[in-house]
């Protein structure tokens, strides 16, 4: 028999159902990512050099620190506002906290802060009535910033003057001073701001022109977290273990996981958009485990090729390449195989390259120019382009190029019939 329906609608529904609105925790993460975000449009103007920070600073002493090229340092503080609370007035409680910030870090830091910013998502007003003026942001700084002293200040001005010099707990002149290098700021929407982002700051970066909306939101999203874990007390660094806590050790962790470069950011978005070349897997690759019993043929290739006085390196970065890639496959099967399968194929490219350096025709000198050539291209391909063999270090490709020898991949001289063969 079919319920009524006023009789389902009455039905209990599950939390899963429900959006609760009463808990605020959810608002305030948003909020708190906003300051975060905020931090990925100063990095972005940097990189774009139309900001002249070398590193971001978050959650130390201010909000967001931008150190300059020059040594200072400019103060960020970023606050957020229901569009129903209205524009911004300078006696609001946010901003005068934020002035009294701003005066105590210039008065500890003399001389290193050039500019102090207020960035919110919601506007500033710019009422010019008789009433409203005085307490304009707009229209107070404007004022303030023309007169060298506290007592030109016109009037209709001074009453919001002197409430501030007595929140901030400090004089005319010190709060004069700060009012100097403030700045406001209208920043993104609160509702669309990492849009806006990925939009208007991240899609005119040089490296990111022309890059799908999907990868710039995952670079956003990156970078945001990135902002977020400086802006914490978490630390990762090892040295947090052994780091002095008192005395004059200057190597202090839990201050240097605070400082994001802008450099580290443009390498790093750099990473995330290249995509490096990888060669088809061959099912004739290095043999793993047979490289010991096959070092006479590495021997006989190189005495032919004039080159025996490298044996001993040579035999040594073999045998240690072959045990760091048995671990690589111990370790995890799937990817270990993967590795060496593109990574030997690159070095035996290298080998091949080589030839043409040497001349196979050359036969007093062959063998040398082509050991002299297959190590300086190792090298900078592991110094320059480590991702193009998987990070493996230089000595490890150089082993390869041993395990190539052993199993005839790779010669040193005119081919010839080796004593195990006859």
């Amino acid at each position: 028999m079919n319920q009524p329906k006023h009789h389902l609608k009455s039905l209990p529904l599950s939390p899963g159902e429900v959006l609760d609105t009463s808990d605020p925790g959810d608002d305030m993460q948003r909020r708190l990512r906003y300051q975060s975000a905020y931090g990925v449009v100063l990095i972005s103007a940097a990189v774009r050099q139309q900001k002249p920070y070398i590193a971001l600073w978050c959650e130390n002493h201010e909000d967001l620190l931008g150190e300059r090229e020059d040594s200072l340092y400019d103060g960020y503080q970023i606050k957020t506002q229901k569009p129903e609370r209205g524009a911004w007035q300078m006696l609001d409680d946010d901003l005068k906290k934020s002035i009294k910030r701003f005066v105590e870090l210039d008065q500890k830091f003399p001389g290193k802060i050039h500019n102090f910013f207020f960035v919110s998502n919601a506007n500033f007003s710019d009422s010019v009535s008789e009433k409203q003026v005085g307490r304009s942001p707009i229209h107070f700084l404007q004022e303030v910033q023309a007169k060298s002293s506290a007592s030109d200040i016109p009037s209709a001005f001074q009453d919001t003057f002197d409430k501030l010099c007595k929140h901030c707990s400090c004089s005319a002149d010190q709060l004069l001073q700060t009012l100097h290098k403030l700045y406001l700021v209208k920043g993104p929407s609160l509702d669309a701001y990492e849009a806006e982002i990925v939009q208007d700051h991240l899609s005119t970066l040089p490296d990111c022109e022309g890059q799908s909306v999907d990868v710039l939101k995952h670079i956003c999203k990156n970078l945001i977290a990135r902002i977020f874990e400086a802006s914490s007390l978490m630390v990762d660094d090892p040295s947090r273990h052994w780091a002095c806590v008192n005395g004059a050790d200057v190597y202090k962790p839990e201050l240097k996981a605070k400082r994001v470069s802008v450099e580290s950011v443009r390498l790093s978005i750099r990473e995330k958009l290249t995509s490096p070349f990888r060669l088809v897997p061959v099912s004739d690759t290095v043999h793993l485990g047979h490289t010991q019993q096959n070092v006479s043929v590495l021997e006989q290739k190189m005495r032919r090729g004039g080159i025996f006085e490298h044996f001993d390196t040579m035999q040594n970065r073999m045998l240690s390449a072959e045990r760091h890639l048995l671990e690589l496959v111990n370790r995890n099967p799937h990817q270990g195989n993967r590795t060496i399968n593109h990574v030997s194929q690159v070095v035996q490219g290298v080998c091949s390259d080589a030839d043409l350096e040497a001349g196979p025709e050359r036969q007093d000198t062959y063998g040398f120019v082509k050991l002299r050539e297959v190590h300086r291209r190792l090298r900078e391909i592991a110094t320059s382009r480590p991702d193009k063999v998987d990070h493996q270090e230089y000595e490890c490709l150089m082993g390869i190029v041993g395990m190539l020898t052993n199993e005839c991949k790779v010669w040193w001289s005119t081919k010839f019939y080796l004593e195990t063969d006859v």
